[in-house]
């Protein structure tokens, strides 16, 4: 055979190899984002190492446990990371490749978390110290101030309908009450018209992180001590169903469901341990507990599901009464198939709280470029041995 047919032979196969080689693998190769409130910094971390590749520091006035970094999260293509800071009441804008700050927004007050629409052109910030959600617009590049929305007390944190119409967002109650059954509530806004369309009140005191079920077909929002409860809500009948949590299980806190759908992974934030949760629908039933160590806070799934990662809280400096100090502050990783930590990172003098992921590269990306430079391999030998 000619060397350029065997050139060409090489390469169709090599890239069959690779198409069929990545078509059972799942794992994406990402970044995990810490935000550190006493020191105002977001630390960056390698997915598999939990080796540091940077820092980000959220202000520049020189001074450590100002602005206190809370929440992050990205933009729909993970271009930005919005930072909600706590003692600034602002967010700030992260180009997310190059780590570099572009805005500084002010929120309301102790900015919480911000959340993006699904369209990325709009920005919710769940404000807690006024009760409201601010709106942070985005125009190719530029962050402005949008409305105002006044809502119950203690706003905690929203997600988005997938058609990005509605947001749902979670009043967490008073947080002294005789009866804290009467407190907490979900409010269902028009995002169009910044108006809300439905109240699901007494959700219980605590009522926080919502997270969408597969296919959006269910909402499931997490509710701390003293409830210590999972809601599930039906978004087509507004219907709301409380679900106690199994004994043992205090303070359930960040939550996230697994991309499969199958598992609804819990912090118990009073505890030592994830929860893990098989879910069918508005069915939650426990299956098995890990243990990731001292204060664990926020939680965030690898790309594939195959891990969760935990913030271990340090020296608590938001004033939180349920954020006890930890004694090893820092981030956790576990296999949540093995289920057992499988990695830990010091954070030395820290207050690790928000996570987030940020995924480097696309499932499948390198197989469609050795997809299509296999067939063009095949079509061009094909062609070269009929003439």
């Amino acid at each position: 055979m000619k060397l350029y047919l065997r050139v060409l032979f090489s390469l169709a196969v090599v890239g069959w190899g690779a198409v069929v080689g990545e078509a059972g693998a799942k794992t994406i190769p990402h970044e995990i984002w810490v935000s550190d409130q006493a020191n105002d910094k977001v630390l960056v971390y390698a997915s598999g190492s939990l080796r540091l590749l940077g820092e980000i520091a959220v202000d520049d006035d020189g001074k450590p446990g100002t602005s206190k970094p809370h929440y992050i999260s990205f933009s729909p293509d993970f271009r930005y990371a919005y930072v909600a800071n706590v003692g600034s009441s602002t967010v700030t804008v992260i180009d997310a490749a190059k780590r570099k700050v572009l805005a500084q927004v002010k929120a309301g007050k102790g900015a919480h978390a911000a959340i993006p629409s699904p369209d990325g052109k709009r920005v919710w910030v769940a404000n807690p110290g006024d009760n409201t959600v601010t709106e942070i617009l985005v125009n190719y590049g530029r962050f402005t101030a949008g409305r105002t929305i006044p809502l119950d007390a203690r706003t905690m944190l929203l997600t988005f309908s997938p058609d990005g119409k509605q947001a749902y967002v979670t009043n967490s109650g008073e947080a002294k009450t005789e009866d804290p059954t009467q407190t907490g509530s979900i409010a269902i806004i028009d995002v169009e018209s910044g108006t809300v369309i439905k109240k699901l009140s007494n959700t219980g005191q605590n009522t926080l992180a919502p997270h969408w079920g597969p296919n959006h077909a269910h909402l499931y929002v997490s509710v701390g001590s003293p409830m210590d409860q999972l809601l599930v809500v039906d978004p087509r009948s507004g219907e709301l169903r409380q679900t106690p949590l199994p004994a043992g299980v205090k303070d359930p806190h960040a939550i996230a469901v697994t991309p499969d759908g199958t598992r609804l992974i819990v912090v118990a934030r009073q505890e030592a341990k994830l929860q893990v949760y098989q879910i069918d629908g508005a069915q939650v039933t426990a299956t098995a507990e890990i243990a990731v160590g001292e204060k664990p806070d926020m939680l965030a799934l690898s790309p594939d599901g195959t891990r969760a990662y935990v913030t271990l809280r340090g020296q608590a400096v938001t004033g939180d009464p349920f954020a006890l100090s930890g004694p090893t502050p820092g981030l956790a990783a576990a296999d949540l198939t093995e289920r057992k930590r499988m990695g830990f990172v010091s954070i030395d003098r820290g207050d690790p709280h928000g996570l987030a992921v940020r995924p480097l590269a696309r499932a499948g990306s390198f197989s469609a470029w050795w997809a299509l430079l296999s067939l063009l391999a095949l079509g061009a030998l094909v062609l070269l041995m009929r003439r």
